[in-house]
């Protein structure tokens, strides 16, 4: 189970192998749910029209131990650029996701790579800045 909330009108789509397999349509004073399978790899894109998509990574391995029951949750804030930004960006970091999220079988939940999320960031804000 995924959550992920935003500001404004966005849409959310769900991709599996390359494929859009769900798509939400959301207001950012919402939350929304994405039900994912275990054991999948998705790619997760937020989109609004004028601004620059971004993408997070989810892989749903879990250990066979891992509760099946359960429901786990993510919660996720996401910054969007305006598209008029995207001349000051490296194409290939904006083709990569923002977060890598997987499942930490010695936290039991998911949890996401915050040295890869780190880096990415402060290369987006400091190109942003530069811009500005």
């Amino acid at each position: 189970l995924t959550e992920i909330k935003t500001e404004g009108a966005y849409t959310v789509k769900l991709i599996q192998d390359n494929q859009v397999i769900e798509q939400v349509q959301v207001d950012g004073k919402e939350k929304f749910k994405l039900n994912l399978k275990r054991n999948t790899w998705y790619t997760i894109r937020v989109e609004k029209e004028g601004f620059i998509p971004r993408l997070i990574s989810v892989c749903t391995n879990m250990p066979a131990n891992a509760k099946k029951r359960n429901l786990y949750r993510f919660h996720f804030d996401i910054q969007l650029f305006e598209e008029v930004y995207s001349k000051y960006f490296d194409a290939d970091d904006l083709d990569f996701p923002i977060a890598l999220i997987a499942y930490d079988k010695n936290k039991g939940l998911f949890h996401y790579d915050k040295n890869y999320t780190s880096k990415i960031q402060q290369k987006m804000h400091g190109m942003s800045s530069t811009a500005k």
